[in-house]
């Protein structure tokens, strides 16, 4: 038996998804993909922070502080941008079995896709 959060009619998307043959269980297994594809994409962006972060403390002089060269907008930034990327891959990947295989595929989408999108952005907006 479906839990009822408050009663009345289902919200518009979900009308219009039923109206068209989809069901509520699969209009939560998309809502599943999607935030599973942009939590794995950000996991993987993290581990690019991480090598990026590791380089960085490898060249930098002995005497500069982290908090000289490090910026934590710039590191949520990126780390959204990875979620985004793991949306989009999780969106190409819709309907695909849940395996290892894919949960690895989303994290080197964020890990990557964020190189891409932010390569983009940058030749694309004024400096």
């Amino acid at each position: 038996m479906p839990i009822n959060l408050g009663g009345g009619e289902p919200p518009p998307v979900v009308t219009i998804f039923l109206q068209k043959g989809v069901s509520k269980t699969d209009v939560c297994q998309v809502t599943f993909f999607l935030i599973m594809g942009a939590i794995l994409g950000s996991a993987g962006q993290c581990a690019r922070v991480v090598v990026g972060v590791k380089k960085k403390i490898d060249i930098a002089d002995k005497g500069t502080a982290i908090k000289d060269w490090f910026d934590v907008k710039q590191l949520l930034l990126s780390i959204i941008i990875g979620a985004v990327a793991g949306i989009i891959g999780a969106i190409s990947l819709l309907g695909e079995a849940i395996d290892k295989q894919l949960l690895i595929t989303l994290m080197a989408i964020g890990y990557a896709g964020t190189d891409f999108i932010e390569g983009f952005i940058k030749k694309s907006l004024p400096q």
